[in-house]
């Protein structure tokens, strides 16, 4: 079973997140797909770089996996990072639109966030704003905010960390942003 998936920038791959901890990328116009293999658990969260040549995943196994694309072949994809921000299953994960910066949250209502200068991932901040898991993540295209969500609503943060606005309304859990 599927969990996830998200659509490449460029509208060519697709990429699925599943129970079994494998990322599957999809060419939907040959009906080929490829397997990239190493979460341990359910991958729950997938994005793409903007460029399309990468993509994050965060898992239930709570790892964030980086994975870029492995030589010429279009489906290929290989691991290039794996960071572990906590022993908490992880929910969503979300990349900045100019791809120093990654966001990832999960059971434990944290979100974390780490910067990317060259082939260095590093830990920023965590952030803990929610009362109950973070659900999903997603930047603005400025990439001077993004946005999570959880049970008691949306929070609004700015990349330096603080929190500029909380978004009440919903009676019941926010799962997608």
């Amino acid at each position: 079973p599927v969990n996830t998936l998200s659509f490449c920038p460029d509208g060519g791959l697709l990429i699925f997140g599943c129970v079994d901890g494998v990322v599957r990328v999809y060419d939907p116009d040959e009906s080929a797909g490829a397997e990239s293999v190493g979460h341990r658990a359910s991958v729950r969260g997938l994005c793409w770089n903007a460029t399309g040549d990468g993509f994050a995943s965060a898992s239930a196994d709570s790892t964030v996996r980086i994975w870029a694309r492995d030589g010429t072949e279009r489906l290929q994809f290989a691991e290039t990072h794996c960071i572990k921000p906590g022993s908490a299953p992880l929910n969503c994960v979300a990349l900045s639109p100019d791809g120093t910066a990654l966001v990832c949250g999960g059971t434990d209502n944290y979100v974390r966030l780490f910067g990317i200068e060259g082939s260095q991932v590093r830990p920023l901040r965590s952030l803990l704003g929610h009362s109950c898991f973070v659900n999903s993540l997603i930047f603005n295209p400025n990439g001077r905010e993004f946005i999570s969500a959880g049970g008691e609503g949306l929070r609004v943060w700015s990349i330096e960390a603080e929190e500029l606005q909380t978004l009440y309304g919903h009676t019941r859990y926010t799962y997608n942003v």
